[in-house]
Formats: structure tokens, sequence, C-alpha cells
């Protein structure tokens, strides 16, 4: 592994990544892989949520840029524009969109902190031609409405998994989860009270062709 990578690695696990919500693990197998959590920021569609990702170096890194695809999916909802389903991460810095490229003084924590900057109530914003959108906007409304459902949901059901101790993408950051999930699963069954008091909604032509209900009573834990 050379230096420049081991530094990067480094600035990944301090202290101002973990303050952000973001944090990193080494795959102990190659040193060249890795593995991200990101906690979607406070007062954002995404609050709470966990979201993961894999990271893979190049052997030229850091004249190229690392290879970044999102694990977190179930496999129906586009959480985000940049975020497909199928794990592509939209970014330009990492040569998957048009705009300004990677330039070698750049390093994973820079894709990160682009990614967890893209997390907001407004996400539709961020798909070419809807950039005029306000999130009071109903399809721009909508779309937000339907990912922080299904991310909600989602993440639910990864917990649920991971506290049966099956083996889950969750399990990289098992010292983590420890340590934090305890409080954003208050924080998102608080959101769930609240959200409980709403309605049904079948949704229909929402972006990229995705449909469904939300029914956020449908959440909350079992009695």
């Amino acid at each position: 592994m050379n230096r420049r990578l081991e530094k990067d690695i480094k600035t990944m696990l301090c202290d101002e990544m973990a303050s952000l919500g973001i944090y990193y693990a080494v795959d102990e197998s190659d040193m060249r892989r890795g593995f991200t959590l990101i906690f979607g920021p406070e007062d954002s569609r995404y609050a709470n949520c966990p979201l993961l990702f894999s990271v893979e170096y190049p052997l030229d890194y850091p004249i190229s840029p690392p290879i970044v695809r999102i694990l977190t999916s179930d496999g129906h909802t586009r959480f985000h524009p940049n975020l497909y389903i199928e794990g592509k991460v939209c970014l330009s810095i990492l040569g998957t969109y048009p705009g300004p490229s990677w330039v070698s003084s750049m390093n994973i924590g820079s894709v990160f902190k682009s990614i967890i900057s893209l997390l907001d109530n407004n996400p539709i914003v961020n798909e070419p031609g809807w950039e005029s959108y306000n999130e009071k906007h109903p399809a721009a409304k909508a779309y937000a409405d339907f990912v922080e459902f299904h991310l909600v949901k989602h993440t639910l059901k990864e917990y649920e998994k991971y506290r049966d101790g099956k083996n889950t993408l969750w399990s990289h950051f098992s010292d983590t989860f420890e340590q934090f999930w305890p409080n954003h699963l208050e924080k998102i069954q608080n959101r769930l009270k609240l959200k409980a008091l709403d309605e049904p909604n079948h949704c229909t032509n929402i972006l990229y062709g995705m449909q469904g209900t939300i029914h956020w009573a449908k959440l909350l834990p079992r009695t």
C-alpha cells in the first residue's frame, strides 16, 4: 500500500469525519478496498438513516479517483438522483457525471463530503432539468416523501436482521452501531410516531417511474 493511500485512509478514520457522520472500515482481506457508512444529516429527509458504500482504490490512486458504489438498496427505490439502485454513485469527481473532474490533491474524504452535502430536504433538484423545483412543488415533495418513507422502512428491516445476529452490511461497523445507533433509532421512532398520524398515500408517477404506498403507521413497532 502506498503512503498516500495510507494517509488518506487515516484521514477517513479521524474525528472530523466522525463529526460529520462519516465512518470508514478497511476490508481486512484487501487494504485497497473498504466500506464507508454515512448517517443521514439531521434536519434532512435522510436523517439518522445509514447509507453504506463500497470503496475500491485503483493501482494508480490518487492519479485516478476511487471507485465508489452505494450498497444500501431495497431493490426498487432510487434514494437520491445521484445514487442509482444498481449501485452507481453519480459525481463528477468520480468520473461518473459531467463537471469538475478528480485531481490528485483530492482524497476519499472529499468524495464523501460531497455525497453528504447532497443529502437534504429537496433531493430532486440534483436531477438535470429539475433544478428550479423548490421543495413545496408537488413533484418535488412527492419524490422526497417517497424516498424518506422507503429509506426508513429499509433501515428498520436492516436493523431487525442486524439485531437478530444475521450477517448484514452493518456488520462492518458493529462498534459504530453499538455506540451511535441507539440514539439514531430513538430519533427515527419519534419521527414515526408523528408521521403515523398521516393518512396512507398511494403514489404514482414518482420520478424514475417509482410507485407505491406511503403508510407510516405500518412501520410502528408491533405491540
